[in-house]
């Protein structure tokens, strides 16, 4: 696990991030749903 900074729009905080080194992991990045409500993230039907 490592703390980095990540901005989303106008929205910039330290985050802890867990780092995962699986071939059969095939996501980029994974937002929890923490992290979708500190940067007050949402979907709407365009995805």
């Amino acid at each position: 696990m490592i703390t980095i900074n990540v901005k989303i729009f106008a929205i910039e905080t330290n985050i802890n991030v867990f780092v995962v080194d699986n071939k059969d992991f095939n996501h980029d990045f994974l937002v929890g749903l923490d992290c979708i409500k500190k940067f007050k993230l949402r979907q709407n039907e365009k995805l």
